[in-house]
């Protein structure tokens, strides 16, 4: 049998062809229905390409297991020995480490900058490091893999095959902020400084290992992030008994 962390196959024939390899480790080495926002529920295998050849001249065969949709580096398969015959065995080798990304990277906004961030941050430590930030006001923060389970490759907002992640960001500030006292004023019209956080720096490991930022939500996986077009800074107006432009507002429910 074949096991995977908590996972394990049923015991398997010692001449199973590659298809039957294949289909039981999917099957058993894998979460089925679970839902994926809950953090304990630990993922699998993802999916396999499997192969099958002979080996000595005994009756013995290798099979050659990629992992094809998991993420980064995977865990070493392990093998519990059922065969009957003399001095028979089984043995597990890793051909090819997975690309696996590690290291830091700092932001920045208007000239300040975040500590080091880990390459893997979680949404709440990116927007706590944002929102310490002298010039910004709050900082909203969404990133693929919330719940940190999605390493076989199987979720609809899964990590790059290297590991890494998408982070959503959304700020406020008063930086560029044009606020004219009436809508007809030649301010209303008006753009002010455009400012976006920015990458500062990176200290990524891994193969190729890069980041960048992109201005809008076009690659977004935060719900409904991906419809919302702007790609410059705006301001909003709004009130309870009636916005100002560019202001605060009325007094009010705001």
């Amino acid at each position: 049998s074949v096991q995977f962390g908590a996972y394990s196959t049923r015991a398997l024939p010692h001449d199973v062809t590659a298809d039957a390899l294949k289909k039981a480790m999917e099957e058993s080495l894998n979460l089925r229905d679970a839902d994926r926002s809950d953090a304990g529920n630990v993922p699998g295998i993802g999916t396999l390409a499997v192969t099958r050849m002979r080996s000595g001249d005994e009756g013995g065969y290798r099979w050659t297991i990629t992992f094809t949709s998991a993420i980064g580096n995977v865990p070493q398969l392990t093998v519990k020995n059922y065969l009957h015959s003399l001095d028979a065995a089984i043995a597990v080798e890793t051909v090819q480490d997975g690309n696996s990304l590690g290291g830091t990277f700092t932001l920045g906004f208007n000239g300040a900058a975040t500590p080091a961030l880990a390459h893997d941050a979680s949404a709440t430590a990116v927007q706590a490091a944002l929102s310490a930030l002298p010039d910004v006001i709050t900082a909203r923060v969404e990133r693929t893999n919330p719940t940190n389970n999605c390493g076989d490759g199987l979720c609809q907002n899964n990590p790059t095959p290297g590991g890494g992640n998408a982070w959503t960001i959304m700020i406020t500030t008063q930086v560029g902020n044009v606020s004219p006292v009436a809508p007809t004023r030649p301010e209303a019209t008006a753009e002010g400084l455009h400012r976006y956080v920015e990458v500062i720096g990176h200290q990524l490991t891994g193969v190729d290992a890069t980041l960048d930022m992109e201005a809008g939500y076009g690659r977004s996986y935060a719900v409904n992030k991906g419809a919302i077009a702007p790609l410059t800074p705006y301001s909003l107006a709004f009130g309870g008994s009636g916005g100002t432009y560019g202001g605060k507002g009325g007094d009010g429910n705001g």
